[in-house]
């Protein structure tokens, strides 16, 4: 098998048939490669394969369409049983909800093998929802992004962020990687899988190659998703981050990862509302203020900041220009400050059971979400 896509899946049984049926056109369109879509049913309510059984008809040999049923248990761990039963020399990670462009798996298999790149990338676009296999026209794009070319996987999964669907993978580098990954996997993680995926690959030494083109295409819908609760995206994000900083080893090879996750860190503390969370604010500026300051002033913000930043100095700069900057958490809130407290509260614990209370006490400080179960308030 040349390539495996692996698509995590909980419910939403139209649009999962939406992304499988993108990928049985891009099946289409890579022959000869051979070409298999694994989905994976993380205990939807009712089994999802008796309702991909017509789609399963159409994947002709040397195509086929396997599903695997499993109890709940959140799609990092969905995705990770997807990899381990995959065949394919090469692997595409595909949400339920997404989509591939016809020409995606084709142009990274060919340039994948044309330069010996364990990792390729492409650009991303953004449209409405549509059906591949039977809308006889796919819809205008609503937006395109393209990504600059990097060379490292550092670059990439800290500096760039993709969308999850925007790398390729060749399968046997990533199983070695994550057979001992830096972020040991938990559902406390499971909001930010694919943050967990990409950091325990960031240090990886892998050759990286660009596929030029809008080819990881993210449907724009209204089912529920995460990111509806942003909330619940950042606080395991942010405990991914703690994580990685601790574990990272401190060597010279690890070093432009380190800085990297220092400068995303002060990116991200600069978009944050004002008064968020106290603690969480703290923390996410902290990972910028303990790591490599290789980052140029210029790459922290534009020319306003720099000018200032010259003057107080990065973190204060940056605690200066939020308060004109930044509109106020009450403004954009979707869950109530008592379950943002619990949520941060329990990942937090995680983080320092995972490294240990001493180095995180060494790097970040005594915590007071350490000592009470809720931390209210903002900076």
């Amino acid at each position: 098998m040349d390539i495996s896509v692996v698509i995590p899946a909980f419910n939403r049984v139209d649009l999962l048939r939406a992304s499988v049926g993108s990928v049985l056109v891009a099946a289409g369109r890579a022959a000869p490669l051979r070409v298999e879509c694994v989905v994976v049913d993380d205990g939807s309510d009712s089994p999802l394969e008796p309702r991909l059984g017509d789609l399963r008809a159409r994947f002709a040999p040397p195509h086929c369409l396997r599903v695997i049923r499993q109890a709940n248990a959140g799609s990092s761990a969905a995705r990770m049983t997807g990899l381990h039963n995959a065949n394919g020399e090469f692997v595409q990670f595909l949400d339920s909800d997404d989509l591939l462009h016809p020409d995606k798996l084709a142009a990274h298999v060919r340039a994948m093998r044309e330069t010996g790149a364990e990792l390729s990338y492409c650009d991303q676009a953004t449209t409405r929802p549509y059906d591949p296999l039977n809308d006889a026209h796919e819809p205008p794009r609503l937006s395109e992004k393209v990504l600059p070319a990097v060379g490292t996987a550092a670059e990439l999964f800290i500096g760039v962020q993709t969308a999850p669907h925007t790398p390729v993978f060749r399968r046997a580098a990533l199983l070695a990687a994550l057979a001992n990954p830096l972020v040991p996997p938990s559902r406390v993680f499971e909001p930010a899988g694919d943050t967990w995926l990409f950091f325990n690959c960031a240090t990886q030494p892998w050759r990286v190659c660009k596929v030029s083109g809008p080819f990881a295409v993210t449907v724009c819908h209204d089912d529920e998703h995460l990111s509806m609760k942003w909330e619940k995206l950042g606080v395991p994000a942010l405990a991914v981050t703690l994580v990685f900083a601790l574990r990272c080893p401190q060597t010279p090879e690890t070093r432009a990862a380190r800085a990297l996750l220092g400068a995303a860190a002060f990116q991200s503390y600069r978009r944050l509302p004002r008064r968020f969370h106290a603690e969480y604010e703290r923390l996410t500026l902290a990972v910028y203020q303990t790591s490599p300051t290789d980052a140029p002033r210029a790459h922290l913000g534009g020319r306003r900041f720099a000018r200032l930043a010259s003057v107080l100095g990065p973190a204060r700069a940056a605690r200066v220009l939020r308060r004109f900057q930044c509109g106020p958490y009450s403004r954009c809130r979707t869950i109530d400050r008592e379950e943002l407290d619990d949520v941060f509260g329990r990942a937090l614990r995680h983080v320092i059971a995972v490294s240990g209370r001493e180095p995180f006490e060494a790097r970040f400080g005594r915590s007071p979400v350490q000592l009470a179960p809720a931390l209210v308030g903002g900076a």
